[in-house]
């Protein structure tokens, strides 16, 4: 293995645990989520057997999940309220959905974490040989270029 090709493996696992972390503390704060409620809420009021696609009906199942919190505003609302997606996406939202929002808010950031970090591994691991990610910063990788220009 080549230093550059270790420091771009150590630069990956730096920059990964960097992410979790912001994701951890990112977490706590309802609207960064929005595009989960906007899954979640319409899914859930399917399973109970109401129509995703009316928004009244979906906010009976909002109000019912997370009460009329005041901390919550009027947008975030109407965008946990209102399906945007394909009924298809139903489907695949559905295990996740029949969990209580606290969970399946976990459950959610876990996996679009892990399917964010193995994109990055895949997308590296695919690189590392022609460019590993030091070899940029590396004064020897640029020495040439700046001698031939002088």
């Amino acid at each position: 293995m080549t230093r550059a090709r270790f420091n771009g493996g150590y630069a990956l696992f730096l920059g990964c645990m960097l992410f979790v972390i912001c994701g951890v503390v990112l977490e706590s704060d309802y609207s960064v989520l929005a595009d989960f409620t906007t899954l979640y809420f319409p899914t859930r009021s399917l399973l109970q057997h109401h129509d995703p696609y009316m928004q009244s009906e979906v906010l009976k199942v909002y109000h019912h999940e997370r009460g009329n919190s005041p901390a919550v505003s009027a947008d975030n609302v109407q965008i946990a309220t209102r399906d945007v997606y394909l009924p298809t996406m139903h489907v695949l939202i559905a295990p996740v959905a029949a969990l209580p929002l606290a969970v399946a808010r976990i459950v959610w950031l876990t996996l679009s974490s892990i399917c964010i970090i193995a994109a990055v591994i895949a997308t590296w691991s695919c690189a590392v040989d022609d460019a590993p990610f030091f070899q940029v910063f590396c004064w020897e990788y640029w020495r040439p270029i700046a001698n031939s220009s002088l």
